[in-house]
């Protein structure tokens, strides 16, 4: 106790005591109350705005009372700022500051940016949890965790895995090396800790449905479905009762009981809405209309219906040149273009070549030769990751690239000679020489003159000119030998 003698304490004194000594508390609010009308009588403003405060903390309070979720909030190391009943219940402690978060969850699991499945032991008992940041001016000020029963957990995933509305992929199934891409993702990784609409940009075959899981899986939202559903796919009339269901006989064909839309089966998740730019302009307004009331009419109904989900789309088109030409609603794309991400196409990511090869072939990655890597960086990729895939589908069968990934390469090779004049040219001088060339030799000419082809690709270029009569090829050390009309082929060029 220090005897201050008698003055009177300023509101910033009490308040901070408040804090220290953990009395935020019905009683502690209300003499504090009567103390800031003593002190600060005439500062109306200071006294609304605490009472606010405490309104807002009180209803939050009670609300986050009421779960059926245990939930505690964190300062960034953190230490227990709040606890609702049921957290103090789970970790049986008597007020927050008994909690020690650290000693049931490992370090490396609470630095983690990803969400773990795994669930954490607490005074013997199995528990499913969220961690989520809480950001002040792009610095985490805090955390606050969300801690259900695991067996619960458990249940609720396998309901939404066997509806098929469950996202299986996350950042770490993202895989790159490339600056492009890690910036990417760092940017959708906080992008996913808040709730608003995100445009996905992209070519096919780029990823754009894994970048949309991902987002999910990162979000609070991620224990609530997630479905995608291609706007491509289907007419106006078909694709209207698939988002906002249908009432019983609205049309012909459909269920005499009616049925939910995916707007109403995604509740509290997430909806992909892939290929956002091919929908109708009729389909557009009616999705607007969703969009900004958070509410639906099935078709053939008159009922208003609440939804919340988060909406994320992906397009592999210019919307704002579709919204300049008139073809897409301006109004629209501004509320679905909150948060746009691009992503970049495979061919100015080199540097994900590897490890996306590694990924897809596993044991077989080690068979790839300098040659056959060089082509696959030389190669334009338009089908981007998906092209690669199945080029790799192909190699595991094959124990080979496809060879119109050679092909096209040599299209994109410099202006001048294409490569099969150039190992015309390297057999005439060898001819000369030697009396011929091997194709291991060939190879390796053609990769100091930095053009690089597969063995197998080679054999294919000799046997063409050997058709075509302008060399001869034979067994042992000679090789390949040039003809005159080789020669004279090779002059005339």
């Amino acid at each position: 106790m220090i005897d201050i003698g008698y003055r009177k304490v300023g509101f910033d004194t009490m308040f901070k005591l408040m804090q220290l000594l953990d009395l935020d508390v019905g009683i502690i609010n209300r003499n504090l109350q009567r103390h800031i009308h003593s002190v600060v009588k005439s500062n109306e403003g200071f006294q609304s705005n605490y009472i606010y405060g405490y309104l807002k903390s009180e209803m939050l309070s009670r609300v986050v009372d009421a779960s059926e979720n245990g939930m505690l909030l964190t300062d960034s190391a953190y230490r227990p700022v709040y606890a609702n009943r049921l957290a103090l219940k789970i970790f049986r402690a008597d007020n927050k500051n008994q909690i020690r978060i650290a000693d049931h969850i490992p370090a490396e699991a609470l630095d983690s940016q990803d969400h773990s499945e795994e669930p954490v032991m607490i005074e013997g008992e199995a528990y499913g949890y969220e961690k989520n940041p809480i950001r002040l001016m792009d610095d985490v000020a805090g955390y606050y965790f969300i801690l259900q029963d695991y067996a619960k957990v458990r249940a609720q995933n396998l309901s939404a895995k066997q509806a098929g509305f469950r996202a299986k992929y996350t950042f770490k199934d993202i895989l790159c090396k490339s600056p492009e891409m890690s910036q990417l993702i760092n940017t959708a990784r906080q992008i996913a800790a808040v709730d608003d609409t995100v445009m996905i940009y992209g070519e096919s075959g780029t990823g754009k449905e894994l970048l949309a899981q991902s987002i999910h899986n990162a979000s609070s939202r991620r224990k609530a479905p997630f479905i995608a559903i291609n706007c491509a796919a289907l007419p106006d009339s078909l694709l209207e009762s698939e988002l906002f269901g249908y009432e019983p006989g609205s049309f012909t064909g459909a269920s005499s009981r009616g049925r939910k839309g995916l707007f109403e089966l995604a509740m509290h998740g997430t909806v992909l809405l892939d290929e956002i730019g091919e929908i109708s302009p009729k389909f557009q307004a009616s999705f607007l209309r969703a969009l900004q009331e958070r509410q639906i009419i099935r078709v053939g109904g008159k009922e208003l219906i609440d939804i919340d989900v988060r909406f994320i789309t992906a397009t592999n088109r210019d919307l704002r040149q579709q919204v300049k030409d008139g073809a897409f609603r301006g109004d629209l794309f501004f509320r679905l273009n909150v948060f746009p991400l691009s992503i970049p196409p495979l061919r100015r990511r080199k540097a994900d070549i590897e490890a996306l090869l590694k990924n897809f072939l596993q044991e077989d990655y080690r068979s790839i030769t300098p040659a056959e890597f060089a082509l696959l960086d030389q190669y334009a990729w338009p089908g981007n990751v998906r092209e690669l895939e199945n080029a790799c589908t192909f190699y595991r069968a094959m124990h080979r690239f496809p060879d119109y990934l050679f092909d096209t390469a040599e299209t994109a090779l410099p202006a001048g000679e294409n490569i099969r004049t150039e190992v015309l040219r390297l057999i005439g001088e060898n001819t000369q020489l030697s009396h011929g060339i091997g194709r291991t030799s060939l190879a390796y000419h053609l990769q100091n003159r930095k053009r690089y082809i597969s063995d197998h690709q080679l054999r294919l270029i000799l046997e063409e000119l050997r058709t075509q009569g302008l060399i001869t090829i034979r067994p042992g050390r000679c090789g390949a030998q040039i003809t005159e009309q080789g020669t004279a082929l090779l002059r005339s060029l």
